[in-house]
């Protein structure tokens, strides 16, 4: 189990980890072949993977903030990698698939597109933000009966730090982060209380790729299942394959084939305090 820096983010992560490996398990229990599909974040045929991407900017994020040495740029980076972190949609897109699953839907290529109907298609439309996704997993991990894994992404991010930077509507002081407000109020994040929430942030991913990553690794030895991921279509046998070190989910009916990107976790430097 992974630890956190900060003892105030250990009991939270706790039940992170916990409501992770509850949501898993349901879901591999209620449809395992969609379960398997689900493992893989983000998947667009014939596209660039944002998801794949997240996990490299991670790395430099990290890396950035691991060298000691001083810099007026130093706040920035780390208010990057935060916002980076949270708005990360296509690697949250496994859980929204998870609990989709436990609820007997089928893999969706894209589980967040009920948010883009206003936009005409999902096609030609923007992905939501971090707050409103965020929102959608709380209210749908509540819906489904997970009720501490929707307390732990209530928890996970600071809606208000991450808007502020994504938006611009902040100011770097000696003090720390000013968080400004269209209301006519402020609210100062001190430089200890940025490094709890980057912490915080930084494990809470880490833990979630960490579980799915072991639970990818579980059919290094390939294995026979009964399912349909197309609610039309009658269940046939698959087989469910995932090919190290490439890291390819790959399930194969006979008939046609999906080979998903899992990408496990690349190597991270833990950066150092802001």
């Amino acid at each position: 189990m992974r630890d956190c820096k900060y003892q105030e983010n250990r009991a939270f992560l706790r039940r992170a980890e916990l409501s992770f490996r509850e949501l898993f398990a349901a879901a591999k229990h209620a449809d395992e072949l969609n379960f398997a599909a689900s493992l893989s974040p983000e998947f667009r045929p014939y596209r660039q993977n944002s998801a794949v991407d997240a996990q490299y900017a991670f790395s430099d994020y990290a890396s950035f903030l691991s060298r000691d040495v001083e810099s007026d740029l130093r706040p920035r980076v780390a208010l990057a990698f935060y916002s980076h972190l949270a708005e990360a949609s296509g690697f949250w897109e496994v859980v929204k698939n998870l609990i989709g699953v436990t609820q007997g839907a089928k893999f969706n290529f894209m589980p967040f597109s009920q948010f883009t109907a206003k936009y005409g298609s999902s096609e030609a439309s923007p992905i939501p933000n971090a707050n409103k996704l965020m929102r959608s997993l709380v209210r749908s991990s509540t819906e489904a009966g997970f009720p501490s894994l929707a307390s732990s992404f209530s928890e996970a991010f600071d809606a208000d730090l991450r808007n502020a930077f994504a938006h611009a509507d902040y100011c770097l002081a000696k003090e720390g982060v000013f968080v400004l407000s269209r209301y006519g109020q402020e609210r100062l994040v001190g430089w200890p209380e940025l490094n709890v929430l980057l912490d915080k942030a930084m494990t809470f991913y880490l833990v979630l790729n960490d579980v799915r990553v072991e639970h990818c690794q579980t059919y290094a030895e390939p294995k026979l299942v009964t399912g349909t991921l197309n609610p039309t279509d009658p269940p046939t046998e698959w087989r469910i394959e995932f090919k190290a070190p490439r890291g390819a989910m790959i399930l194969f009916n006979g008939r046609g084939m999906l080979q998903f990107a899992t990408f496990p976790n690349l190597p991270v430097l833990a950066p150092s305090e802001v």
